[in-house]
């Protein structure tokens, strides 16, 4: 298995002290619409949480940095999972492969996955109104 085109950019961005535009890269759509939507997110989280460093919003995403490397059969234990399981990730999968998904998808039991446009690891949060009505449905509402 080749390593994710963006691995080396993520290596380089995905530190402890990362600027907000290594954050917004990390996790948000790369365009102008993306971009703002990752800074916006990034001030309503510093204002929530006023008390902590704001650098430190990476440290808990860094535990256990091996998701940074490809495993063999890394898929192997999910279809261990019994419960309905819906899968979000966005079009422009830099820590996740967007394609990582639909490989999910065809290990977990049950499970379905949603691609959000323009969006990258956080895109329940750069669409915000969409994933709840998608998780609304998902979860027989």
């Amino acid at each position: 298995m080749s390593p994710p085109p963006y691995i080396e950019d993520v290596r380089q961005r995905a530190t402890g002290n990362a600027s907000q535009d290594d954050f917004v890269w990390l996790f948000f759509g790369h365009s102008e619409t993306g971009k703002a939507a990752g800074r916006s997110f990034r001030e309503r989280h510093v204002e929530l949480t006023a008390d902590r460093n704001p650098e430190d919003i990476m440290d808990p995403r860094l535990a256990g940095r091996d998701w940074l490397e490809p495993h063999s059969d890394g898929f192997a234990d999910l279809t261990a999972i019994t419960v309905p399981t819906l899968i979000g990730n966005g079009t422009i999968g830099v820590m996740l492969p967007t394609i990582s998904s639909f490989h999910l998808q065809q290990h977990i039991p049950d499970a379905q996955p949603i691609i959000y446009p323009d969006a990258s690891h956080a895109s329940q949060f750069q669409h915000p109104e969409l994933f709840l009505k998608h998780a609304w449905i998902f979860l027989g509402g």
